[in-house]
Formats: structure tokens, sequence, C-alpha cells
């Protein structure tokens, strides 16, 4: 079972890895229907949207990746 939170436009979220790094998710816009998130975390966090995970798009090798984000 997942967490489900509520948060508003401008509001946050903080997690805490067991080795003290911190990662902040924020909901920075909501339009239509569409949300934007900010994401700021270590460069050492690897962040990459679900959809591309499950078609077999985001692949580990790092020489390929052209951007910390996917």
């Amino acid at each position: 079972m997942a967490l489900v939170l509520t948060r508003k436009e401008n509001q946050s979220i903080t997690f805490t890895t067991e080795s003290g790094e911190i990662i902040q998710l924020a909901v920075s816009r909501l339009c239509r229907g569409q949300v934007s998130l900010c994401i700021d975390a270590p460069k050492a966090v690897r962040i990459v949207r679900t959809e591309l995970l499950q078609k077999g798009l985001a692949n580990n090798n790092k020489e390929k990746q052209h951007s910390p984000l996917s």
C-alpha cells in the first residue's frame, strides 16, 4: 500500500535518506488537470519518469544520458 498525501500549489514533501541526504518534492503549478513538480535532490539520485521505465526506455548507461532528469 502506498502513502497518499494531498498537497496544494507551492507546498512540498521532504524525504530524508538513511545517509541523511534530503530530497524535496514540491508542487510548483496546477493547470488544466496537470501538475508541475519541482524536485530538489542530490545529483547521485536518479530521477526517471515511470512511463519510461515501463516502456523500457530508461537505461543505466550514464554515457547516453544528456540530462540528469529524464
